[in-house]
């Protein structure tokens, strides 16, 4: 079974925000994270990631083979890269990059998917991410 986490990540340099040329560089370091976890002693993988409107918020979707008691630290390596291979240095605070906080996808949501009508957990993983929030509303509303 594989675990899943959603992990938010901002500049510890306050109002710091991802520009264009901080967006390229997060991504070839995603793309370098996922070649260099496969060969871990436990592979992660980062499946997907977003910016947020406002563009001061990275949100990362990270599934590993097994449990992390502290998934941020498994972006250690992320980190690293951006900062010794990229211009994100200059977003550095003392020697912290980013400020996180992990939560762990709930491993009951695809059950509670099921019991919306018409709904499966492959609809909803193929809906917009509005679409997703609506449908959790709904939900929760019962």
């Amino acid at each position: 079974m594989k675990n899943n986490y959603t992990i938010s990540a901002q500049f510890v340099n306050t109002g710091a925000k991802f520009d264009e040329k901080a967006k390229e560089a997060v991504k070839e370091a995603i793309s370098n994270y996922n070649t260099k976890s496969l060969i871990a002693k436990n592979p992660k993988r980062i499946v997907d990631y977003s910016f947020s409107a406002d563009e001061m918020t990275l949100v990362i979707e990270l599934e590993s083979e097994a449990d992390l008691p502290m998934p941020t630290k498994a972006l250690r390596l992320l980190s690293s890269y951006l900062v010794e291979e990229t211009c994100l240095d200059k977003s550095l605070s003392g020697k912290q990059l980013f400020k996180m906080i992990a939560a762990r996808a709930e491993e009951n949501i695809p059950n509670m998917i099921a019991t919306v009508p018409g709904m499966n957990l492959e609809k909803f993983k193929n809906l917009s991410t509005d679409d997703k929030l609506i449908e959790i509303y709904k939900l929760l509303l019962g």
